[in-house]
C-alpha cells in the first residue's frame, strides 16, 4: 500500500556528536525506513544551518 506524505521535523544530533557520521547514519535509516513504507512524498523541515549537510544527501 502506498502511503502519500510523511513530513519530518526535529531531527538534531548534538553538537558533540557532528561530524561524526551520526547524521549520515540517521537520514540513511530514515530514507530506508521511507521507501519500506512507499510514501509518494517527504517533506523535511531542516535547520538552516543545516542547509548544506542535507544538500549532500
Amino acid at each position: 500500500m502506498r502511503r502519500e506524505h510523511y513530513k519530518m521535523h526535529d531531527m538534531f544530533v548534538e553538537p558533540r556528536f557532528i561530524e561524526q557520521g551520526y547524521g549520515i547514519l540517521l537520514v540513511a535509516d530514515f530514507v530506508h525506513r521511507i521507501k519500506r513504507e512507499k510514501y509518494n512524498k517527504v517533506t523535511l523541515d531542516a535547520d538552516p544551518n543545516a542547509e548544506e549537510f542535507h544538500k549532500e544527501i
